[in-house]
């Protein structure tokens, strides 16, 4: 089991500073199919839920905020750029974590209430400047 968790470290050491968040992720998603397909060749299956426990750990707990937080790949741009792919990677991996999803939950809460402020911003000034636009033509209009 050691062994295991430093190889895996070791792992999300280079992935966490070379690939993007969603590649980080298929790369975790394809290490966790592989040792639960080891487990069901090689070893006793008592022994897959601490195994899959420890390769989750390493590869997505320790580096949970450097994961969701990734500048052009992280949670907030997949959000941003309608990745539902990458997000229901994200969902499927961060689930099966205790706690896992507060995080994603709390990038998800910023996304929306930010996109909201945004579309009732937009509404304020569509309307103020059709407002404008009336008061303006009334006001140009001559009287009789």
């Amino acid at each position: 089991m050691q062994d295991t968790a430093s190889y895996y470290s070791r792992k999300a050491s280079s992935w966490i500073v070379e690939d993007s968040c969603p590649e980080h992720m298929l790369k975790a998603e394809e290490c966790l199919r592989r040792e639960k397909e080891r487990v069901s060749n090689y070893l006793h299956s008592s022994s897959e839920p601490k195994l899959l426990e420890k390769v989750q750990h390493e590869l997505l707990t320790v580096v949970t905020n450097q994961l969701l937080e990734k500048e052009n790949s992280g949670c907030q741009a997949l959000l941003r750029d309608d990745k539902v792919d990458d997000l229901s990677r994200m969902f499927r991996l961060f689930s099966k974590i205790p706690r896992g999803l507060d995080p994603v939950s709390s990038i998800f809460k910023q996304h929306i209430t930010a996109e909201g402020l945004a579309l009732v911003k937009m509404a304020e000034d569509a309307a103020s400047s059709k407002t404008g636009a009336l008061f303006s033509k009334v006001k140009s209009e001559p009287r009789q």
